[in-house]
């Protein structure tokens, strides 16, 4: 009889270079050809799913590009781009959910990680962007004081769009490149309206109409 000879170990290549995330089999199973025996990720490749707000969704196209954070690495930005838009909506949030394919060459990003997200919409003007403490909320307005050529200070009534970061979009009321205060502005505020109140009282009355 022949003698058997002792078990033989088998080197297995794939076809990328990544990380295994699963183990699909169990030592001692017998496999046959096409039998998956692992999966592999790609680490310096991620996917990264996105709420996005359906207002915006409609903006956006795929290859746009794509900035994101996580709270684990303060600082760092990381460049994607988006792939696609999934026909998903959720009715509560009224959010579609997005797919990003986010480049992790380091390989400082790790699956499970909650990021937030920054989509330029392409065809849309950039917005000026205020710090959130720069505004002045006045009933259902929003006023911010911005700093005069002549140095003197004075309120402007502006329309608010998205917060994010600790600032907010300006939609109307600021061109871009002007300065604003973001620290006593409550008290300037007080002294613009004290101001122009106290011109108004030293004007000349208008005259009244002769009557026959």
């Amino acid at each position: 009889a022949a003698g058997g000879g002792g078990a033989r170990g088998v080197v297995l290549s794939a076809p990328q270079a990544g990380v295994a995330s699963e183990i699909l089999v169990r030592e001692g199973q017998s496999v046959s050809a096409g039998t998956p025996l692992m999966r592999l990720n790609d680490p310096a490749v991620l996917w990264l799913e996105a709420a996005i707000p359906q207002a915006d969704a409609g903006l956006l196209v795929a290859g746009t590009p794509v900035q994101a954070s996580v709270d684990a690495l303060p600082g760092e930005r990381f460049e994607g781009t988006l792939d696609a838009l999934l026909p998903q909506v959720d009715p509560a949030s009224r959010t579609q959910r997005a797919r990003i394919v986010l480049r992790n060459p380091q390989g400082r990003l790790a699956p499970g990680m909650f990021a937030q997200v920054r989509i330029e919409s392409r065809g849309t003007r950039p917005l000026p962007l205020v710090p959130n403490e720069a505004l002045i909320a006045t009933g259902d307005d929003s006023r911010v004081i911005v700093r005069a050529a002549d140095g003197s200070f004075v309120p402007v009534r502006v329309r608010t769009g998205r917060s994010s970061e600790g600032r907010t979009e300006v939609l109307a009321g600021l061109a871009g490149g002007e300065q604003v205060v973001v620290s006593g502005q409550f008290l300037i505020d007080s002294e613009a309206s004290l101001t122009g109140a106290l011109q108004r009282l030293a004007a000349p009355a208008p005259a009244a109409d002769a009557q026959p």
